[in-house]
């Protein structure tokens, strides 16, 4: 269903649900057009900060990829992501011990180093997220190395890698 709704000005802003199956199988995220234009997605548990969702409550790492290969990896780089909460550390430390030559992930790292995140959430950019969540650069050739995984398509490299965010 979408929900228009006019503000002053004539600025249109309209919300659309989008199906994002695999952290469960019937997952959302909630994408907020302005005047037409994408201007933020709500994410819920399907993707974070740096990383992606877990499928241990009915969902499927398999289903979860095509999720966020056919539409997150589309998205517009100025699109501002709204996780449904916080694995910020966590999911750089893990993107750095994997894709350790990746300079963005471990320059965010380095700026959130002494920061209390129960008290800051982090709104990233499309951009941002693609510098430094390592679920959306299969194709490096620094994780794929880390991986042993040259001769692997982008799918096993995926479940590969949320195989072991599992027990990261």
């Amino acid at each position: 269903e979408i929900i228009h709704k006019t503000l002053e000005q004539g600025i249109t802003w309209i919300l659309r649900a989008i199906y994002t199956p695999g952290h469960t199988m019937s997952h959302i995220c909630v994408l907020l057009e302005k005047d037409g234009l994408p201007h933020s997605l709500f994410t819920g548990d399907c993707f974070f900060n740096a990383g992606v969702g877990n499928c241990h409550n009915g969902g499927d790492p398999e289903i979860l990829f095509e999720s966020i290969d056919s539409i997150f990896t589309h998205l517009p780089d100025d699109l501002l992501i709204y996780p449904g909460h916080e694995y910020l550390k966590r999911n750089l430390e893990f993107t750095n011990h994997f894709e350790p030559q990746n300079i963005k992930a471990q320059e965010f790292l380095n700026k959130i180093a002494d920061l209390n995140l129960d008290n800051i959430f982090f709104i990233n950019s499309m951009k941002t997220e693609r510098e430094i969540n390592t679920f959306l650069r299969l194709d490096s050739a620094d994780l794929v190395h880390h991986l042993n995984a040259e001769n692997s398509k982008k799918k096993n490299i995926f479940l590969t890698l949320r195989k072991l965010r599992n027990t990261w």
